[in-house]
């Protein structure tokens, strides 16, 4: 059983090409990081799991969907870190979106076969948690002073990593890279 890497290696002509940010839509605003809360978009009855967490921290977390464009980026980027709770075990988009604003991004740990640690370390660019407990305990963390610092320098590498190599520029790039050595190739 390979992992997604693995597979795309035996493959001819095939990139690895995963989410990535919209930097037009997604960095910090003006007023950016003032409240002290998380920052969701799986709106009302999209997740148990998001449901329970603005039950039990209703003055820290913050769940909204249908949110689009700008107002989508702002929502994100007026927080001090972005929630993931992926559906079905996989590296979503809101990881690079929150990462792209400058935040902590904190997700559901992901298997091994996403191969999201390919893309980002484990408490240099991105924390996990396991479990509802272990979330709700590392939001408590990260958004006390305590963990303010450990915050910051980890919403930082991974918004260096992400505007780095994450962002519609380098994805754009990637494909007339690729079109390129193809085009070469085919010509021979």
């Amino acid at each position: 059983y390979a992992t997604t890497i693995d597979y795309l290696q035996m493959c001819d002509n095939v990139v690895w090409f995963n989410h990535f940010a919209d930097t037009k839509i997604h960095h910090e605003y003006d007023g950016s990081d003032k409240l002290p809360v998380v920052r969701s978009t799986r709106g009302a009855g999209g997740s148990q799991f998001m449901e329970h967490l603005s039950y039990v921290m209703p003055n820290k977390f913050i769940n909204i969907n249908g949110l689009h464009g700008e107002n989508y980026g702002k929502f994100l980027s007026n927080s001090k870190i972005v929630l993931q709770n992926s559906r079905w075990k996989e590296i979503t988009r809101r990881i690079f979106e929150g990462m792209a604003c400058g935040k902590l991004v904190i997700t559901d740990r992901l298997p091994e076969k996403t191969n999201i640690d390919k893309l980002f370390v484990e408490n240099e660019d991105i924390v996990y948690y396991d479990n509802i407990s272990d979330c709700i305990s590392k939001i408590n963390y990260y958004l006390c002073a305590e963990g303010e610092q450990d915050r910051l320098r980890i919403a930082k590498n991974g918004y260096l990593k992400t505007i780095k190599n994450h962002t519609q520029k380098n994805r754009v790039d990637l494909i007339l890279e690729n079109y390129v050595k193809w085009k070469e190739n085919s010509q021979l």
